[in-house]
């Protein structure tokens, strides 16, 4: 989480196209856990690099992205992850800070929750139990998918995502009297008539999880092309703030 990489003061170039950050931000020297409170397109570049094509890969797909996690509800999607064999020399990159890769909200909420839950991916349920009289006629056990990462790093992740609420932009997710853990997203949508991101429309989303070291519930906010301001630190993390709290409660969880 401490080791510190250049984030060339705001501009990288890789191959032939030249990256920048968002709200053309220029830093310099950050943490590992800094450009992931700050949202650094070039610090994430930098870690996608140390790490490699092949490790990146094989992660991304651990935690379920591109792939159907087998939930029990008709028409579900995979997402668009493309296989290694066709990453062009832009592909890392791209893919290091979310641009090249679609993930549908299952997919999001079930990588997070693996991350809180000590580095485990679970098979989602829609249900806990089938009743008949008001008894349990059919229970769903919680299902062991595999293990995406040790306990220790998903502990550091921990560490890292309550950053971004403390000292990120996730700060308006944070809920009075608990810790809370999340990432915040702002994506350009794709345009298919010009082939393109789009400067105007975005998805703006936080997700995350409370109490960050003992989860309760994980919570993604998605807001489809917001108006006006489309940081997702900006426009999701309150209403996130918002469930999380009204849920803890519900819950009985105590502070």
């Amino acid at each position: 989480p401490h080791d510190i990489f250049f984030c060339e003061n705001g501009k990288f170039v890789v191959g032939k196209t030249k990256i920048g950050e968002a709200t053309d931000h220029k830093f310099g020297w950050l943490t590992l856990q800094d450009i992931i409170a700050k949202s650094s397109n070039i610090g994430s570049i930098k870690i996608a690099q140390q790490l490699g094509k092949q490790s990146f890969y094989d992660y991304v797909r651990k935690f379920g992205f591109g792939q159907k996690t087998g939930i029990t509800l008709p028409g579900e999607a995979t997402g668009q992850l493309k296989e290694l064999s066709s990453w062009d020399a832009m592909s890392l990159a791209s893919i290091s800070f979310g641009h090249e890769v679609s993930v549908p909200p299952l997919q999001m909420i079930n990588a997070i929750s693996a991350i809180a839950n000590g580095g485990t991916l679970m098979a989602p349920h829609i249900t806990r139990a089938v009743m008949k009289d008001g008894r349990g006629k059919k229970r769903f056990e919680p299902k062991t998918l595999r293990r995406v990462i040790s306990i220790q790093s998903s502990r550091q992740m921990v560490d890292i995502l309550k950053h971004v609420v403390k000292n990120g932009t996730g700060g308006k997710a944070a809920v009075s009297g608990y810790e809370v853990a999340g990432k915040t997203g702002t994506a350009q949508k794709y345009d298919t008539k010009t082939g393109s991101y789009s400067k105007t429309a975005y998805v703006s989303s936080f997700v995350g999880f409370a109490p960050a070291d003992a989860a309760k519930i994980a919570i993604l906010v998605m807001i489809d092309e917001p108006k006006g301001v489309n940081w997702g630190g900006s426009v999701a993390a309150p209403v996130f703030s918002n469930i999380t709290r009204e849920t803890l409660r519900y819950l009985n969880v105590p502070s």
